[in-house]
């Protein structure tokens, strides 16, 4: 799987893409994380040891300060894992801060509510986070490695709030044509 991954730009772009969904919960709180998970161990440890999501990746969060790799395989994984990482990690560290600054939230609900955010916006593995198609055998062989395009369009239906889209584009054939979207 990893070599399949090696050359993959759609995963590296799909898996990039990703990230930017945590703006539109987050606004410049993103920035806030990013740069706390990346640049501090101290607040990568931090959500290592409390989101759940990172915890599910089972990695060491010494990962991100071991040097740079001789073998060109583990250099690409590695930066395929700093960027998958980094997604859950900033938007959980951001949201967090979010929480405790913005929001006045305690601790334990600032982790909760961060968890949550990054749940929603980041795109998890486990047979209950797929939908159905990505559950059955058909799926696991045809859309590999599909589950940011799926979350993003999720994102973008539910929690932004255009799945009515597919009734505005049917109000084209219709006679009332007020409540149209603008591509």
């Amino acid at each position: 799987a990893r070599s399949a991954l090696v050359g993959n730009i759609n995963f590296w772009t799909m898996n990039l893409s990703n990230f930017a969904t945590s703006y539109p919960e987050l606004g410049n709180w993103l920035n806030v994380g990013m740069s706390k998970f990346l640049g501090d161990k101290g607040w990568r440890e931090f959500a290592f040891q409390n989101s759940k999501m990172l915890k599910a990746r089972a990695v060491d969060p010494d990962f991100l300060d071991q040097p740079i790799h001789t073998k060109l395989e583990e250099a690409v994984s590695s930066v395929t894992n700093i960027i998958e990482y980094n997604n859950i990690g900033s938007t959980f560290v951001g949201a967090y801060m979010k929480a405790i600054d913005e929001l006045g939230f305690s601790q334990d609900k600032a982790i909760e509510y961060a968890d949550s955010i990054a749940r929603k916006t980041q795109v998890g593995y486990k047979a209950y986070e797929v939908n159905a198609w990505m559950r059955s055998n058909a799926g696991k062989l045809f859309s590999q490695f599909q589950n940011w395009s799926f979350n993003a369009m999720n994102y973008i239906l539910y929690d932004i709030g255009t799945a009515n889209i597919p009734e505005d584009l049917a109000s084209i054939l219709k006679e009332n044509k007020t409540n149209r979207t603008r591509w």
